[in-house]
């Protein structure tokens, strides 16, 4: 039950209120992130949006661009059984009555894992 809601167009964010008593946010992030709910005291920055429409950059770090450190990637992947995370995601996205189409893994605020599946792709939902 919505009780009330606001938008906020610069930041891409909806706020809302309900039977759950506190405001909850979501902002999106981009067409490859979608939209997500914000954790108190984690404001999303104000999105940078280049001429195609497109807020993603590769020359900044994720959740705003596709940049990825590659040294902290390593270490977030070193503290993952990497090889149980690919056994577990590999059996998800075969198994069709899922209809897996894409799945990010994040840790500690980096991607450690990407799988598309179903003509899905980074560019395209």
């Amino acid at each position: 039950f919505l009780s009330s809601f606001e938008v906020d167009n610069v930041m891409k964010c909806v706020s809302a209120r309900g039977f759950w008593g506190t405001p909850r946010k979501a902002c999106w992030k981009s067409e490859r992130l979608g939209c997500s709910l914000v954790v108190p005291g984690n404001e999303p920055v104000v999105p940078q949006i280049d001429e195609s429409g497109d807020t993603r950059s590769a020359s900044e770090f994720f959740p705003i661009g596709d940049k990825t450190d590659p040294k902290k990637l390593a270490n977030v992947q070193s503290k993952v059984d990497m090889n149980q995370l690919s056994h577990a995601i590999e059996a998800h996205f075969n198994n069709s009555w899922l209809h897996a189409r894409a799945l990010l893994v994040i840790k500690d605020g980096v991607v450690i894992y990407e799988k598309y599946g179903d003509g899905a792709s980074v560019d395209k939902r």
